[in-house]
Order: C-alpha cells, then structure tokens, then sequence
C-alpha cells in the first residue's frame, strides 16, 4: 500500500536568528518543495505546518515555517523529519516516487526468475541504479532504458532485462 504521506526532508540546524530552519531535503528540487503550501510533522498527517516560505542555500534549503518565530524555536526541530502529502506532489507520466519502488518483487522479464527485493535507489549521477537484495546476494540494476520493465503495483512486482553479462557471476 502506498503511505499517503512522504518523506521531504530534514531540518538539520537553524539559519539565522528570525526562526528559519536548514532543510536537507529528499525530493528532485527545490522547485518541488516552492509548490507545498503544508508540510507535516509526523507520517500520518496529525501535525501540519504551514511552510511560508523557502529557497535555496549551498546544498540545503532554508524554510520559514508558520509557529518558528526565533532561533531557538528552530534549534527545537533540529533533526525533525517532515513530510508531504502524496497528492500534494504531482509527477510526471512514468515517474515514480522512490518511497514506492523501495519493496517490490524483482523478476527477469524474460524468465521469471526472481532476483530479490529491491532495497534502495543509488543516485550517483547520470542515472539512478537499484540495488537488489537477495539474502546475501545483492545486484546493481541501471535504470535506463530497455532494462526496467513493467511495474505491477497490485502484486508488488517489477520487472527487468539485464543487459547481457551484468549477472554472470550468478
């Protein structure tokens, strides 16, 4: 089932001594956050709060959050992890969120058979990678174009064509 509220980010420390707050954040862009009127305290949507502004600085971005009015306010939500509601954020056609992927069922497109569960998106640059655990065993699938197959969101799977020698050593 797919949580109605998602990871944003972090705040990681305070900015200032107006009650803005640094967040590490885990979405695309800053321009996805630029859209969000409410973010959230906690994963079930019980304690909103009403993000007034935010941009850009260095690799982070700075918040002004409704309620925050002074450094030592902000010093409080040091560490806090905000959501967003999932409606909230649109997406493209074909994109999904990573929250959503983490968990399913890996199978050879071609054969059936299973490679194990995936675990994690790597984002090293140029394209993402997925890491695929199977007990012991794990696997880096690219994900481009002609490897990642259908996804079968009811069942929990997807499936993938590795290119030719990427699992030899199985």
């Amino acid at each position: 089932m797919k949580k109605p509220f998602l990871e944003i980010g972090q705040l990681t420390a305070p900015h200032g001594i107006a009650g803005e707050v640094r967040l590490q954040y885990w979405c695309d862009s800053i321009e996805v956050l630029s859209e969000l009127d409410t973010l959230y305290f906690d994963e079930n949507g019980r304690r909103p709060v009403q993000l007034l502004s935010v941009r850009p600085h260095k690799n982070v971005a700075v918040a002004a959050l409704s309620g925050v009015n002074d450094r030592n306010a902000a010093e409080r939500l040091r560490g806090k992890i905000l959501y967003a509601k999932r409606e909230d954020i649109p997406l493209p056609e074909g994109s999904y969120f990573i929250a959503d992927l983490i968990g399913l069922r890996v199978f050879d497109a071609d054969t059936g058979m299973s490679y194990g569960i995936l675990s994690e998106v790597l984002q090293p640059g140029g394209n993402d990678v997925y890491l695929i655990k199977d007990g012991e065993k794990e696997r880096l699938v690219p994900v481009i174009a002609g490897v990642i197959g259908e996804i079968d969101w009811a069942k929990n799977r997807m499936e993938i064509r590795p290119p030719e020698g990427l699992f030899d050593e199985d």
